[in-house]
């Protein structure tokens, strides 16, 4: 049964269905391969959840409850069982919503890391791929998808379009990709194509889904030279740029447009503008204060001395941010 989910339900459907994959493999497989899917008691179930729950990891086995949950219920709609054993089961580890937000002083040392060429031992496409998820607050997965073909040069700058097949929410997005994105990435040729972040052992393929998370705790450990850094996940970059935005002054609906959120209001069925400039303006400010961080000078005006506006927001995002 969990070759047919994989194969007929994840694969299909689901960007992350290696996970799904590698979780049924290690997790599952191993103790109830040879068990018929029918036979298969309720009892096993949760003694697979709490054997991760009491090797400390309790998210991971909330993620495999889930998947485990998600094809016995598939199997039940084909009607090839009658009830799944995995009714009821609730989840045996209470997670808490993450509120980690780099401070201005880890924002610094990030960025100059992931932008310079020999601080960290990832990999060109890796660290790259953490700049541009600073740089435009988008989800892990999504950078990772980047194809050249999915960057055009138009009258306003160069746009990138993450297609609804891409995106968490199944919604085309435009993202705009300001000076500092082009550096870190360089700009496209014409005609050329595939993946931006492109994977050194599998040309032809982007790097790997979990390659961005392992270079952040294998490169930014505080027993590195990165001693002002405390751990932090891709995920917490996207709500550091939402928290920097906010500070900044925009509102949350264009914190929305920005990050790709869904809207659910009612009014949100009649809004179709696009907010193209507004997401230009913020993400080119966001760019300032990111560029400020790295060159002091860059805040003041070279003939007058006078303190630039964009550097006065990085004060403001000093005093807001957690230090």
């Amino acid at each position: 049964m969990c070759t047919s989910y994989i194969e007929r339900y994840a694969k299909p459907r689901k960007r992350s269905w290696r996970e799904d994959e590698r979780q049924l493999l290690r997790d599952v497989v191993p103790t109830l391969g040879r068990t018929l899917a029918k036979n298969v008691q309720r009892r096993e179930i949760v003694a697979l959840i709490d054997k991760k729950v009491d090797a400390g990891a309790g998210v991971a086995a909330n993620r495999l409850l889930a998947v485990v949950r998600k094809m016995f219920a598939w199997a039940v709609e084909r009607g090839e069982l009658n009830e799944s054993p995995v009714a009821g089961v609730s989840r045996q580890h209470r997670e808490r919503s993450r509120e980690r937000v780099l401070s201005f002083e880890e924002i610094q040392t990030f960025y100059a890391a992931v932008t310079a060429t020999d601080w960290i031992k990832a990999t060109p496409p890796v660290r790259k791929s953490l700049g541009v998820m600073l740089l435009t607050g988008q989800r892990k997965g999504e950078v990772l998808a980047m194809r050249w073909e999915d960057i055009s040069n138009e009258s306003d700058g160069y746009w990138w379009t993450i297609p609804a097949a891409v995106a968490k929410n199944r919604r085309t997005h435009r993202v705009p990709l300001d000076n500092l994105v082009l550096d870190l990435i360089g700009k496209p040729e014409t005609g050329k194509t595939g993946p931006v972040f492109e994977s050194l052992r599998k040309p032809g393929s982007p790097v790997i889904d979990t390659a961005p998370a392992h270079a952040l705790r294998d490169e930014f450990a505080p027993d590195r030279f990165f001693n002002n850094l405390a751990p932090f996940t891709p995920h917490d970059l996207r709500r550091t740029v939402a928290t920097a935005l906010s500070c900044l002054g925009y509102p949350r609906l264009i914190l929305m447009k920005v990050l790709n959120h869904t809207d659910p209001s009612v009014s949100a069925v009649y809004d179709r503008y696009s907010y193209d400039q507004e997401k230009r303006e913020a993400l080119t400010r966001w760019g300032e204060m990111l560029y400020a961080t790295q060159d002091p000078m860059h805040g003041y005006d070279k003939d007058t001395g006078q303190e630039l506006t964009e550097y006065r927001f990085v004060d403001e995002w000093r005093r807001m941010l957690p230090a």
